[in-house]
């Protein structure tokens, strides 16, 4: 199985990272993930190239395929805005949703997630790329379902997902904020079930 590849929308290209976008990166792990404040870090900028270079590594050897990071562009001006992944969850979902540990030993997830920066929130784009790589992730990678997950006071995150036709649950097994709320989607085209 191969990466992603890029992806245009009407709006947005999503493509794989370069060398040359590391400022780009760097901006988006500061204010993206974060609130700017360690922008001019050196720690924060280290762990930016460690970033770039993990995302540039999963790129180059097909078994660590799960980690598929891509920036997010406008196509007009070719704009770094942000950034969507696949990546493992290595939590079996029906245990954090239903909170057994007998559900423990189930096949880990695939979740996507996304990040944008502030300025251009609440314009759409993360619904418009997060939905071109679920019609791709769904049609070339055959899953049966992606999950998503974000903490319980971010209704932003939680309308991106309900607008790509997800169900939300409230984990009610592992104590972490980001996964406070989970999303899941299904393959229309392979029924329901795990990837």
């Amino acid at each position: 199985m191969t990466g992603i590849p890029t992806l245009t929308t009407k709006r947005l290209t999503i493509r794989r990272a370069a060398e040359s976008d590391f400022d780009a990166i760097h901006e988006l792990s500061a204010r993206g993930w974060g609130d700017g404040s360690n922008i001019k870090s050196e720690e924060a900028r280290e762990e930016s190239r460690q970033g770039l270079e993990w995302n540039l590594l999963n790129d180059l050897f097909p078994r660590l395929r799960w980690w598929n990071d891509r920036l997010i562009t406008l196509t007009d001006t070719q704009k770094v805005i942000g950034s969507i992944a696949l990546v493992p969850m290595p939590l079996p979902l029906d245990a954090v949703i239903n909170g057994s540990d007998s559900d423990m030993g189930q096949v880990a997830e695939i979740s996507m997630i996304w990040v944008l920066l502030p300025e251009y929130r609440g314009s759409g784009y993360a619904t418009e790329a997060a939905g071109a790589l679920v019609d791709f992730a769904f049609k070339q990678f055959k899953l049966k379902r992606i999950i998503a997950d974000t903490e319980r006071e971010n209704k932003a995150s939680q309308g991106v997902m309900r607008r790509l036709g997800m169900t939300l649950y409230e984990n009610k097994s592992v104590k972490l904020d980001w996964l406070e709320i989970i999303g899941v989607l299904n393959n229309p085209e392979m029924g329901t079930g795990q990837s």
